[in-house]
């Protein structure tokens, strides 16, 4: 696989924050790249918290919007919020559907979201919850979770599912065919904050052959500054 899309990742608070926080760092890639690469390459994403309000005036100038809902609900209800997500005409690419909601619930969202052109990742588990929790909520360990619930997302048909660099190398992991997104890069990983999984930027360059989407740490997009040298770490043949 070649990585298709890297996510300024924007957990800041919704509205202007968010925008002014996210035009500043594109504003940065654009100068050191150009548009034409960050048009085809940088996408931001977006929390649920973000899509409160009035969601078209704050984010009418992003285009390939990962909005990470983490939807967790029935098609029905989830068709209802992907409605209201889509209010002002948004560039939504993506969108996270919770991969225990089972393959039905996820094969009738993932139908719905084609007649819009979003695709739909697969939520796994989450980077803030510890591998012996994870054991406790499902009786197997944490690759053995996330390679089920891979199997599943793929079986639905999804555009991806979420996991962390090293779950690359697992083997049940890795043989799976759908596309993989990676969250929680962090340059120096004692920068981990409340996230209990983290993905080192240096570890995620030697396994990125087996990524399509990757979204990069809000702190980054804090202190755009060092942004290029991490697109320039991932896309290492294009820049």
């Amino acid at each position: 696989m070649v990585l298709k899309r890297a996510y300024l990742g924007l957990d800041f608070n919704a509205g202007r924050e968010t925008f002014d926080k996210g035009s500043a760092a594109l504003n940065t890639l654009q100068r050191e790249f150009g548009v034409s690469f960050v048009a085809a390459n940088i996408g931001v994403k977006l929390n649920i918290d973000a899509f409160t309000g009035t969601i078209a005036s704050n984010y009418v100038g992003f285009s390939h919007i990962f909005a990470d809902l983490k939807v967790a609900h029935g098609a029905d209800t989830a068709k209802r919020v992907m409605e209201r997500v889509r209010e002002g005409g948004l560039d939504i690419e993506l969108v996270t559907m919770a991969a225990s909601m089972g393959g039905e619930i996820l094969h009738d969202f993932v139908e719905d979201n084609k007649k819009h052109g979003t695709g739909v990742v697969a939520f796994t588990v989450h980077t803030k919850i510890a591998q012996e929790e994870v054991q406790r909520m499902y009786g197997r360990s944490l690759e053995q979770q996330i390679a089920v619930f891979g199997a599943i997302a793929q079986e639905a048909g999804c555009a991806a599912m979420v996991c962390e660099g090293k779950m690359l190398e697992v083997p049940e992991i890795k043989a799976l065919q759908i596309p993989k997104l990676v969250t929680g890069i962090r340059v120096d990983p004692k920068d981990a904050g409340s996230q209990r999984r983290v993905t080192k930027l240096e570890d995620l360059v030697r396994v990125i052959d087996g990524v399509e989407y990757v979204v990069i740490s809000h702190k980054n997009v804090a202190a755009p500054e060092t942004l290029p040298d991490i697109v320039r770490a991932l896309f290492r043949n294009a820049v």
